[in-house]
């Protein structure tokens, strides 16, 4: 860290002295502010630059082969050097230096802020004046220009001296200003930060003063006005105001016109500087190279287990440590990526590990071990070493498969370790929320895999695993409701045959109840009426007769009332005589009206509306 802030702060007193000499008089005023700001940037990233060259290991000598001249000493440090922990002292102190110089920040932003909320302001094109009751110098904050409240209702303030700050706002000088006093929190230690922070607050005066007299303002009668105008008060550490320090250095500067091509020959001049810095500040690593010993066939068997990582693919094809192959291009793949190692080291320490995210079929494993045949290879690793093969999906365990042998298959008559692992697991969680008796969720192909693992298992696996767990019994599906006999009714019967009925009539009505005779032949007989004729009677029992039909829906109020005043009934309406139409209105534009019809034989319906309900009186 230290040898860090050396650097960068040489870095940038090499870029203050070329400013100082060659640039801060010069009239090109933008480029001397990127300069300024870019070369702060500059110099604190210079000594970040890492350049590395690689060099070739030296033999390691042996330990044991050091003379007594060639070895290392051992320094004992002495009470005095332990004694104080200066870089915990240093330390603490650029702590204390940070929280003062923030502290500091944030409280100047405070109280430009307070000057805002609280005074008044006036909106003037893009720019806001907040008028103070102090005596202050005009100066500027963002677009705030801050302006004596008497000086400038009484028009004592001039109008270049407003020019001024408006070009300290329109060109964002407040920018550059907190930029610098944040980095002046992080290096306050630093004199340089300062210096070029007065640089850069003197380059902003020469860019406003510039922009005043483009506005037509003679420089003599602008150096007069600043010189009439001069002022000792003090402003704030984060605006820009009109500088009375450097009044000598600014009346040179305008008078000043720097030709395009010094400003050409100066920027190049620039180019070997930073190429003297970057080399001469950056940082240098050197990288040993280590050196491989030559692989001896001899030794094959001591080095580590070299794998391929093959993945079977949903689409058929497959995945040979990461890299997508067809499933025809398998054999090529591999021996493309392990083309370095020889056969003879293949064979004993080459393993091929499979997955998927479905079960391997014994198809797939024949079909890696006779494409990879040729290769001279190896082992086959499947996740559990277990798939199905033969005739009625006969369990087998894969063992390993070398260059010179087949698979090996061996009739499973218990469950492997990673079987009893995986049973183990789900019976311990499955036994203990039952423990709890608590409403727990069963997943059936849970259930399943348990059953199949408990049923390949041998007695003494079954014997140490832990029990099956006593699943609850599902509840037996809901009996069907028992079929009632039911007597359907019988169709309701004809109606008799009216008395006036005439003879075709009366024809009529025989057929019907002939016909109903014939459906129904116990419930019809032959009795004589009055004048002595044999007549047909149905006579069907009360319990299947059919239920009365459902009483008819009340009539319409408006239709009823109409049909009323055809008749032509009396009105009345909360006991007040009305004609029809009234009536008629009223019930038309009342949804709660209550009516009341008094039907007499001799006299004319009498029809009571009211709001009120009605009470019927009792007739004895």
């Amino acid at each position: 860290m230290e040898l860090y802030l050396l650097k960068s702060a040489a870095c940038l007193a090499i870029l203050l002295v070329f400013y100082k000499a060659f640039l801060e008089k010069e009239s090109f005023h933008v480029f001397k502010r990127f300069y300024l700001l870019i070369g702060l940037l500059i110099a604190f990233s210079i000594p970040l630059v890492t350049f590395r060259y690689y060099v070739e290991a030296s033999p390691i000598m042996d330990s044991t082969s050091l003379t007594e001249s060639q070895a290392i000493p051992f320094v004992q440090k002495t009470q005095e050097q332990i004694a104080f922990n200066w870089s915990a002292i240093l330390w603490s102190i650029y702590a204390m230096g940070v929280l003062f110089f923030g502290l500091r920040f944030l409280l100047n932003l405070s109280r430009i802020a307070n000057r805002i909320v609280h005074n008044q302001k006036l909106k003037h094109n893009k720019f806001i004046n907040v008028l103070l009751t102090d005596l202050v110098i005009p100066h500027t904050f963002f677009n705030y220009i801050f302006l004596n409240k008497s000086k400038f209702e009484q028009q004592e303030i001039p109008e270049e001296v407003l020019l001024h700050e408006q070009a300290h706002a329109q060109q964002r000088h407040t920018i550059d200003i907190l930029l610098i006093e944040s980095l002046q929190i992080m290096f306050w230690f630093n004199p340089l930060i300062y210096i070029l922070k007065h640089a850069v607050k003197l380059n902003h005066e020469f860019l406003a003063d510039k922009a005043v007299m483009n506005q037509g303002v003679s420089p003599s009668t602008y150096q007069q006005l600043i010189l009439a105008f001069s002022s000792n008060a003090a402003t704030p550490q984060l605006a820009n105001a009109i500088n009375y320090s450097s009044i000598k250095k600014r009346f040179t500067v305008m008078k000043t016109k720097t030709s395009q091509k010094t400003v050409w020959l100066k920027s190049l001049v620039l180019l070997p500087l930073l190429a003297v810095m970057v080399f001469g500040f950056s940082t240098t690593e050197e990288v040993v190279k280590e050196i491989e010993p030559p692989i001896d066939n001899h030794s094959a068997s001591k080095h580590t287990a070299r794998s391929i990582d093959l993945k079977i693919l949903s689409n058929g094809n497959y995945s040979v440590d990461g890299i997508k192959v067809a499933k025809n291009e398998l054999a090529a793949t591999v021996n493309t990526l392990h083309q370095d190692i020889t056969p003879e080291i293949r064979n004993n320490i080459m393993n091929i590990h499979v997955s998927s995210s479905k079960e391997i079929s014994n198809n797939e494993v024949w079909f890696i071990y006779n494409a990879l045949l040729d290769y001279g290879f190896y082992r086959i690793v499947t996740p559990n070493q277990e798939v199905n093969r033969g005739k009625g999906n006969t369990p087998f365990k894969m063992m390993s498969m070398d260059a010179n042998d087949s698979p090996e298959i061996i009739d499973q008559k218990s469950a492997s370790r990673d079987q009893m692992a995986e049973y183990n697991k789900l019976a311990i969680h499955y036994n203990t929320m039952l423990n709890k008796k608590k409403d727990i969720t069963i997943k059936m192909k849970h259930v399943e895999r348990m059953k199949y693992i408990y049923g390949i298992m041998s007695d003494k696996q079954r014997k140490d695993a832990e029990p099956f767990p006593d699943f609850p019994k599902p509840p037996p599906p809901p009996e069907a409701p028992a079929v009632m006999d039911v007597e359907v009714p019988m169709a309701p019967p004809p109606p008799p045959i009216p008395a006036d009925a005439t003879p075709a009539q009366k024809a009529k009505y025989r057929a019907v109840i002939a016909n109903y005779a014939k459906k129904h032949p116990n419930s019809v007989s032959k009795v004589k009426n009055a004048d002595g004729e044999l007549i047909e009677v149905v006579e069907v029992p009360t319990a299947v007769l059919a239920p009365p039909p459902p009483p008819p829906p009340p009539p319409n109020p408006i239709k009823h009332m109409k049909q009323l005043a055809q008749e032509g009934a009396t009105f009345y309406y909360e006991g007040k005589k009305i004609n029809s139409k009234e009536a008629i209105k009223i019930v038309q534009e009342n949804d709660d009206i209550n009516i009341q019809v008094q039907d007499h034989e001799s006299d004319k319906p009498i029809v009571k509306l009211s709001t009120k309900p009605i009470r019927l009186k009792k007739h004895n």
